[in-house]
């Protein structure tokens, strides 16, 4: 069974390397190259950014929980292109509906941004795309739980409020730490007797 593979390989490879194939191999070198260059200094800038970020918010004395560094610049760079492309088919003079068409791009980046939670004096806030920002106090928190294994925390309030921490949010343990010293309710984990 593994003869025939590597034999059928070997082939491939001759046959590009001497010339009796013609694949341009260095263009696909290249192409993948400057791909995965890219890639990486994304993601290494925006941990640069995230380290720069978390000391930030643990000097500060207000807690906030944002989306990650990494997932925000691919929601911007979401927004952006549905822009650009928006502008590019207009200018091209492409029919209405070419035009219209990557606006979702822009409403994707939109409604799927991670909205910011701020715990303030005495109460939880966090925003909404739409009809306002989620707020609980203090005194309205029923319930906390908080998931190690998917990394979210539920803050549930009186009448059906909740605020998630999801994983694309940072500080998941310190959030929780501080909802509890706040409240001075213990935050409930799943699988666990209450």
């Amino acid at each position: 069974m593994m003869v025939p593979i590597v034999s059928i390989v070997r082939r491939i490879v001759r046959r590009v390397f001497d010339g009796t194939w013609n694949v341009n191999w260095q263009m696909m070198l290249s192409v993948s190259g400057v791909v995965t260059a890219f890639f990486f200094l994304f993601f290494f800038f925006t941990q640069l950014l995230e380290f720069r970020a978390a000391s930030r918010r643990n000097q500060s004395n207000q807690l906030i929980s944002p989306g990650a560094v990494w997932l925000r610049g691919i929601y911007l760079l979401v927004t952006f292109m549905g822009a650009t492309i928006m502008v590019g088919t207009y200018t091209e003079g492409d029919p209405w509906w070419n035009v219209v068409l990557p606006f979702g791009f822009i409403l994707l980046g939109y409604f799927a941004w991670p909205r910011a939670i701020r715990v303030n004096g005495n109460e939880i806030r966090q925003g909404r795309p739409l009809l306002g920002p989620r707020i609980i106090s203090f005194g309205d928190i029923q319930t906390l739980v908080s998931d190690p294994t998917s990394g979210e925390a539920v803050v549930f309030g009186k009448n059906g409020q909740r605020i998630l921490h999801s994983p694309m949010h940072v500080d998941a343990d310190r959030f929780v730490r501080k909802i509890e010293s706040l409240t001075g309710k213990e935050a409930a984990v799943p699988g666990t007797k209450i």
